[in-house]
């Protein structure tokens, strides 16, 4: 049980990652809205248009804790709360740009 749920929580957040960047780029891109996180948003400057590169290490790091240290309950729960978070900020940033 520990397994699947590992695996689900790996998918889940890559996914979250892809949608972090759309959802991200669409409040901005509407007006509605800003980078909050200041590194993330002086990466933005930096990479322009590839910022979302920085989502690719850690979608990498994600997967290489669930191939390195397989189902441990811990990685399950850092995992858990880690898509909590993202579920967060995805709603967050939907209901901003969707708002009005």
């Amino acid at each position: 049980m520990v397994t699947i749920a590992l695996y689900a929580l790996a998918v889940i957040l890559t996914v979250q990652q892809g949608l972090d960047y759309v959802s991200t780029k669409l409040v901005i891109s509407k007006g509605r809205g800003h980078e909050g996180n200041g590194l993330m948003a002086r990466w933005m400057r930096l990479s322009g248009q590839y910022w979302w590169t920085i989502k690719l290490p850690l979608v990498g790091v994600i997967w290489w804790l669930v191939f390195s240290y397989g189902p441990v309950p811990m990685l399950v729960a850092m995992f858990a709360i880690l898509a909590c978070i993202y579920a967060y900020v995805l709603v967050n940033n939907y209901s901003i740009a969707w708002r009005k």
